[in-house]
């Protein structure tokens, strides 16, 4: 994947992208339920609290970003994804930043 975001930063960015949009969709009802959703999706083994802290940490920080900054939200999210039912774009945008995290950690590039 990281020689994909090189060569195509495009198609690593659809990618997480479709990734937050299944987080959003399949992960539950809450953003703490997603959040684990996420991490049990990318990682396939027993969640880890801080693990967890991290990602919570930066998924809410990257909602106040977008919450206030709506174009760079759309800008980031819905021009190739379709935004869920119920979802706005800011959740997303924030979604596809954890996405996008989650799918270039050395645990997700070394597993095997």
């Amino acid at each position: 994947l990281g020689a994909l975001a090189a060569l195509a930063p495009s198609a690593a960015e659809q990618f997480a992208q479709a990734m937050a949009h299944r987080i959003f969709t399949e992960g539950g009802a809450t953003a703490a339920d997603r959040l684990k959703f996420a991490l049990r999706l990318t990682l396939a083994k027993p969640l880890e609290a801080n693990r967890l802290a991290a990602l919570t940490e930066l998924y809410e920080g990257e909602l106040a970003h977008y919450k206030k900054e709506t174009a760079a939200a759309k800008d980031l999210y819905g021009k190739t994804v379709p935004l869920p039912k119920g979802a706005d774009v800011s959740e997303m945008a924030a979604l596809t930043v954890v996405a996008n995290v989650l799918l270039n950690l050395d645990a997700i590039l070394m597993k095997g």
